[in-house]
This record gives structure tokens, C-alpha cells and sequence, in this order.
């Protein structure tokens, strides 16, 4: 599991001075393309230290953060304060086993997440199990059958076949997936309409210094439409929307804590005695549980809380 929990800080030692300020903003700029205008609950997945949170979070009545790493949510909690963000839950737990309710949120993101897992229909799964019907899901995957790589392929510089479907790994522990491999995973799990936007299209020094972050960014806005249609580049970003006929999901009235969690291990809904600020307009950074830690009457799994972060790890 990466969790960012040693001595490696994915804020400062990957995004910020390495020179990938055009890649931010290429995946900035592709996302607020496809968000939805407005909603009610989001879901980040695997959403680190909330680099993208500035981006929905007032779209939205309240948005939660899901990550495996205490100190990137920690993060996440300064960034949002800095940006005056209230309305937000931060929660760390596994992307593969997310301790929440059935059909809660109307909308989910995971970017840069995917290539951590052997399959990524794992995440795939459980988006589509705490989506309503008609939730919007926002999936980026890392593309192996990119223009790079098939031309690497083709003049022998590259040993992996990037029009196989099995995933390529890169390094230790990264994955590349097939355009394929990761569509037949939203379709088995009830996904349609699948949008596909190609990001991060010119990622080469030599154009990063002759056009800048900001004019390279809106040229590859430009054509990642085109560019998605033949998988392009070594980011594909994806929009779907879940169809599921036969599911008859529960009204979400009240307090928004009071039916989002769920335990992950069991699937026994849990009721937390939380403190919290109001019964409208959720200020979610201030929430603490009380007591600071609890056990699923079902399986005993233990639950606990650090500085407004619920702990389902």
C-alpha cells in the first residue's frame, strides 16, 4: 500500500519544484471540463493532500476526502483551511474497501490512484457500489497504449508490447493499463457513457520550455478530445455515469453524517455519536468523534478519529 506515511512527502517531493507545473495544469483544466455544475456529496478518491479540492469543493453541500496516508490528509486539512473550505470530511482508509453507505454519493473522482493497485477494478467497484444511480464518476488511468510507448515498441527501444491488454509495470510497484482493460471494468460495473479525455499530450522538456506550463496546458485542453479518441497520451481521464435499474437506494435526509458510514469489513451501517457544528450548512472540519475511538458491534473492527480524520485503516 503506498501511503506516503515515511519520510516521502508527495506534496513536495513529486508536484511542487520538479518542473511539472504544465502537468498540473493540463489535469486541472481536463477536470474542470468534466465535473458537474453542481451536486450534493462528493467522493475523492484517493485524493492525497487535496491538490484537486479547490477545484469541486464549492460545487458541492459537502465533499470527503479518502486517502490511505494520515499525513497527506493532514495536509489535505491545512490546504482546505487555507482555501477556506469547510465543508469537508477527511477519511483514511483503503480505495478497495471504502467504509461507506450504498449509493450516498451522487459524485466520485480518483486520479493518479489507479496505478498503485494490480487491478484497478477493485476502485471501479466500490465508485460504482457508493454511487447513486446516475452518479458521476471522474476515472483517470495511466495508459500503456500511449503514442510514446508504441513508438518506443516499434523502434525496439521498448520490450513490452503496448498493444497487449496486460498491464506494464514501471518500476517496483507502478502500473500502466490498457485502454481496454480499464473500460471493460466500468462497463461490468454498471458505468456508461464513457467520456475519454487524453492529458498531459506533449510531456517533453524540450516543449515544456518552448511553450511554458499555461499556454502548453490550454493546447492540450484544445485536443484532448481528439487526442482520447486514439488514447494519445500517458494520462487518460474518463467520465461515465452509473446505470443500475435494479438498485433502490434510501432517501439522504438530515445530518450528513448520519447514514454515510459503513464498516468496511462486515458492511454493518454505523451510527457514530459525533460532535458537530450544526444541522445546517456542515462545517465537516470541526467534527470529532466521541468518544475518540469505536468498534463495529458486528465485528469488533475499531474506528477512531485524530484531529477531525476518521481512521478506518
Amino acid at each position: 500500500m503506498a501511503d506516503y506515511d515515511d519520510e516521502y512527502d508527495y506534496r513536495r517531493d513529486f508536484w511542487f519544484g520538479h518542473g511539472r507545473d504544465y502537468e498540473d495544469l493540463s489535469e486541472r483544466r481536463i477536470i474542470k471540463k468534466l465535473l458537474p455544475a453542481v451536486g450534493r456529496y462528493a467522493l475523492d478518491i484517493g485524493g492525497g493532500f487535496g491538490r484537486l479540492l479547490p477545484l469541486y469543493a464549492r460545487r458541492f453541500e459537502a465533499c470527503v476526502v479518502l486517502d490511505y496516508s494520515m499525513k497527506n490528509l493532514k495536509q489535505a486539512r491545512a490546504l482546505a483551511v487555507e482555501e477556506g473550505i469547510t465543508n469537508l470530511l477527511l477519511v483514511a482508509g483503503d480505495a478497495a474497501r471504502m467504509p461507506f453507505s450504498d449509493g450516498f454519493f451522487d459524485f466520485a473522482i480518483s486520479v493518479r490512484l489507479s496505478h498503485h493497485f494490480e487491478e484497478p477494478g477493485k476502485i471501479i467497484n466500490e465508485a460504482s457500489r457508493v454511487l447513486a444511480d446516475g452518479g458521476c464518476f471522474i476515472f483517470e488511468f495511466a495508459n500503456k497504449r500511449n503514442f510514446k510507448s508504441i513508438l518506443a515498441w516499434m523502434t525496439g527501444r521498448q520490450k513490452d508490447n503496448p498493444f497487449s491488454i496486460s498491464p506494464k509495470l514501471v518500476g517496483k510497484n507502478i502500473r500502466n493499463f490498457h485502454p481496454k482493460h480499464i473500460y471493460s471494468a466500468l462497463n461490468i460495473n454498471g458505468f456508461v457513457n464513457i467520456k475519454r479525455l487524453s492529458a498531459s499530450n506533449f510531456r517533453l522538456g524540450i516543449l515544456k520550455r518552448a511553450f511554458g506550463p499555461k499556454l502548453l496546458s490550454k493546447i492540450d485542453l484544445i485536443l484532448s478530445g481528439a487526442l482520447g479518441l486514439v488514447h494519445f497520451g500517458p494520462s487518460i481521464f474518463t467520465r461515465s455515469f452509473l446505470y443500475e435499474e435494479k438498485r433502490s437506494l434510501p432517501q439522504r435526509d438530515g445530518c450528513f453524517l448520519d447514514n454515510i458510514f459503513k464498516c468496511p469489513v462486515c458492511g454493518e451501517l454505523l451510527m457514530l455519536d459525533v460532535e458537530y457544528p450544526g444541522d445546517n450548512g456542515p462545517e465537516l472540519l470541526k467534527i470529532n468523534l466521541l468518544p475518540s475511538s469505536f468498534k463495529c458491534s458486528g465485528c469488533d473492527f475499531s474506528i477512531s478519529e485524530e484531529d477531525g480524520i476518521f481512521d478506518f485503516r
